[in-house]
């Protein structure tokens, strides 16, 4: 089964995205901040996909993917970024920089599903 690691500040976000996750048959590990998501990585070598907020204090959902992204060990793991605002040039951006998908919040179910299906493969 595929592990969805759930990145977010906000608590409520949090528990609705894992939720969403585990409805559609995946499992949710949730955390609070980037670098605990990382450490959880590092502790966790089968982390299929992460949902990460995009503003967060301390250390961002944008740096967090650009540690991961840089990584040997975790590189090619999809990551979907949410975010309540993004321009076109944020977009472009979070894109180059290794983003695989962006959503925007309120987080929509059906995006999420469509995102997660797209980049899950069923052979794990």
């Amino acid at each position: 089964m595929h592990k969805i690691l759930i990145v977010d500040d906000e608590e409520a976000a949090r528990i609705m995205t894992c939720k969403m996750v585990e409805r559609m048959g995946y499992v949710g590990i949730k955390t609070s901040d980037a670098q605990r998501a990382w450490d959880i990585l590092e502790d966790n070598g089968d982390i299929d996909c992460i949902i990460t907020d995009r503003m967060m204090p301390e250390v961002t959902g944008e740096e967090l993917a650009q540690k991961v992204r840089e990584s040997n060990k975790f590189g090619e793991i999809p990551i979907i970024m949410v975010s309540a605002y993004v321009t076109v040039k944020d977009t472009t951006q979070l894109l180059d920089s290794g983003v695989s998908a962006i959503i925007p919040k309120p987080l929509s179910k059906s995006a999420l599903e469509d995102y997660l299906t797209r980049y899950l493969k069923e052979d794990k």
